[in-house]
């Protein structure tokens, strides 16, 4: 039983070394998209562009508001408002400074703000399939086994310890349950 163990924690501490992922830092300076448009945000000296022109922009202390700098020197300021009353969901823009004239040809302040609390583009979510293919296909291949060959599965778990032994038909079950559950779930990582 030791034995077993510790070979199973072997083979879990290698697959997790395997496939061990990286922080990447987030960016300083990357793009969104709010409602088509493309609006490039810089987090580092706190601008946001519009391809035209270019915003400074400054959260309130207490978060719940957006001051906009224009070209032309004026400050406006929108609100940020929690999707939901318990504040999980995401936030969205709320109302606009009542000054704003809106014939300046500058983006209004909302939609400055919408672009703002847009989630950005990560490489993973561009990117389709799985980081890590080798997991997925060895659970593809320990799922296949243990689906092909219930019986050989079984043996080289428990057979190996007693003498002239044979599996359950609930033993034999539970195998090609747990292969079909890996086969599904390797291929949702390679597809996912």
């Amino acid at each position: 039983m030791k034995r077993t163990t510790a070979i199973f924690a072997l083979i879990l501490a290698a697959a997790m070394l395997l496939a061990g992922c990286k922080k990447e830092p987030l960016p300083k300076v990357y793009t969104v998209y709010s409602y088509g448009a493309p609006y490039t945000i810089d987090t580092q000296s706190r601008t946001i562009s519009d391809g035209t022109y270019t915003y400074g922009y400054e959260y309130a202390a207490s978060g719940s508001r957006v001051s906009f700098t224009y070209p032309d020197g004026n400050v406006y300021s929108a609100g940020i408002q929690s999707a939901n009353s318990s504040g999980a969901g995401g936030v969205s823009a709320g109302s606009v400074s009542a000054d704003y004239d809106y014939s300046s040809g500058y983006t209004d302040p909302l939609s400055l703000c919408y672009a703002l609390t847009s989630p950005r583009e990560t490489k993973r979510a561009a990117s389709s399939g799985s980081n890590h293919p080798f997991v997925a296909l060895l659970l593809c291949g320990v799922g296949i086994f243990n689906l092909a060959a219930p019986k050989a599965s079984w043996y080289l778990s428990y057979g190996w310890r007693f003498k002239d032994a044979e599996p359950s038909d609930a033993a034999i079950t539970l195998s090609r349950i747990g292969g079909a559950i890996a086969v599904v779930i390797g291929v949702i990582m390679l597809i996912a």
